[in-house]
């Protein structure tokens, strides 16, 4: 890093270490030896012992004391001196100065915010979601009823009796799928527009649309229903799907759940179940659940797929929400996964 010519003199402003202060001075390059003149002193550096950075306007030199020397890049001195040090022809210059080395550190820069959106944060949504404690979670349930009782359900117009079988059917599902009976309640709802439908929520609450208990054939059809729901509970699909959503939430609930915390969930619930509705993979998950649920109270699955062919049949453009299919892709496909299922 020595100069082979002349001797290199650059006019610049000196800055002291740790002072903002700038001194008019003076760098030189002569006989492989800086030295920097400023206020009558002097002072002289090995080239390795500095470091240039700013390739283009200012150009600095720092120092090993804290020091800097900045000029002008542009300045015939500089650029001798750049010449001379050898620095524009140092990876790191070159780097700085690739558009190739840029557009592939783009390119990276996005494929790693992929990698977190789309596998990192999935992945840490699901052991979130599983902390989480019940009591919690319930309150998630009682805070999107309030939101939904007021926007999307009416008062429920069944008969007591038939409201007490419809609780008795879930409450036997549960006892035979050897569930916490304490965490599964069963809401009963007037549909409004939406017309036959089911929600699950984290906590265990289960909503049916009177519309849905008046659509099913039998019982067996709404046992088929609500063990579909029952595998969103169980698989905390609810959760996961709202975490998925907030990576600081991720952060506070691993933490350790607050109010805080669980109202800002609480609130994106309604637009889960009534707009943006389960991802494929939890549709599909869920239904392996009712699947394996179903065939091991040994029950089978046709009650399943006809209630899902009854639908079908009944509302073949069901805009979302408007029916429980509706917002559960791929429905003549699952139609046959679960006609075909075998434990």
């Amino acid at each position: 890093m020595e100069s082979q010519g002349a001797p290199i003199t650059l006019a610049g402003t000196w800055f002291a270490a740790g002072s903002s202060k700038s001194h008019v001075a003076t760098l030189s390059l002569d006989s492989g030896v800086l030295t920097l003149s400023a206020n009558d002193a002097a002072a002289t550096f090995a080239p390795g012992d500095v470091h240039v950075t700013g390739l283009d306007d200012p150009l600095s030199v720092d120092f090993p004391d804290g020091g800097s020397f900045v000029a002008t890049a542009g300045d015939a001195g500089a650029r001798a001196l750049l010449a001379a040090l050898r620095v524009g022809d140092s990876p790191v210059a070159r780097l700085e100065k690739s558009w190739r080395t840029v557009i592939i550190a783009a390119a990276a820069t996005m494929a790693l915010t992929a990698l977190f959106f789309f596998v990192i944060l999935p992945a840490a949504a699901k052991p979130a979601a599983m902390i989480v404690p019940q009591k919690w979670a319930r309150i998630i349930d009682d805070q999107t009823m309030i939101i939904l009782d007021k926007a999307a359900f009416g008062a429920s117009t069944l008969e007591d009796d038939r409201r007490q079988e419809l609780e008795g059917v879930l409450a036997g599902l549960v006892d035979q799928l050897g569930l916490d009976a304490d965490r599964y309640q069963l809401l009963m709802r007037h549909g409004r527009m939406m017309g036959p439908n089911a929600f699950a929520m984290p906590g265990g609450t289960i909503v049916v649309t009177d519309q849905m208990a008046d659509f099913v054939d039998n019982n067996d059809q709404l046992r088929a229903v609500m063990a579909h729901e029952i595998g969103h509970v169980e698989e905390r699909h609810g959760l996961q799907q709202l975490l998925r959503g907030s990576t600081l939430a991720i952060m506070l609930v691993m933490v350790g759940p607050d109010a805080g915390t669980i109202s800002h969930l609480a609130s994106g619930m309604p637009a889960v179940l009534m707009e943006k509705g389960y991802s494929r993979n939890f549709e599909r998950a869920a239904d392996l659940y009712a699947c394996r649920a179903l065939t091991g109270t040994g029950e089978g699955t046709e009650a399943y797929a006809r209630i899902m062919e009854k639908l079908m049949e009944a509302y073949p453009e069901a805009p979302a929400g408007a029916a429980w299919f509706s917002t559960h892709p791929d429905s003549y496909e699952r139609v046959v996964m679960i006609r075909g299922y075998r434990p």
